[in-house]
């Protein structure tokens, strides 16, 4: 069965967020199909670019919740 593949399909490929069948559907689907391979690549293409982010509070920000956490009343 030939199903048409989404932006959005490919997305979920590169972010690793589909089954293996899924994938494998997709994979083969770009054999076939020059545009979709082409719009994969892109994507590929800016993923490997683009910065990943990190997050980690600021000092400030882990005081004030270590200060709250001593105040506060322990409920059982």
């Amino acid at each position: 069965m030939d199903k048409n593949f989404t932006s959005n399909d490919l997305v979920r490929l590169l972010y690793s967020e589909v089954t293996s069948n899924e994938a494998a559907d997709i994979r083969q689907a770009m054999k076939s199909d020059i545009n979709l391979r082409e719009d994969y690549n892109e994507m590929r293409e800016a993923f490997a670019v683009i910065p990943k982010a990190t997050f980690s509070p600021s000092r400030n920000a882990i005081q004030n919740i270590l200060r709250y956490s001593e105040q506060s009343p322990v409920t059982a």
